[in-house]
């Protein structure tokens, strides 16, 4: 399952997105993991053409229980300063 949306709210142009996957790669045991990814790209503020990307995710085993990453991401999102870069 994916989805994006704008998320102005860190930034001009940014895209929020929540993915929850099946990962088989590297496995010890019978059947698949589970992972929760929540990302945000956001354009450079002074630098044209370049994306900063940053994902926050939780790998968990099927039996496992879900965790709420979102406030974790939240943080983690909001703590990101864009400085120009000098000379650009």
């Amino acid at each position: 399952a994916h989805q994006e949306w704008v998320d102005e709210s860190y930034g001009d142009l940014c895209v929020r997105y929540s993915v929850h996957a099946k990962d088989w790669r590297g496995r010890n045991k019978q059947g698949a993991a589970l992972i929760d990814t929540l990302g945000l790209s956001c354009e450079h503020g002074s630098l044209d053409n370049v994306l900063i990307t940053i994902e926050f995710s939780h790998r968990y085993e099927e039996s496992g229980e879900k965790s709420d990453i979102e406030r974790y991401a939240r943080r983690l999102f909001k703590s990101l300063k864009f400085e120009p870069v000098p000379g650009s």
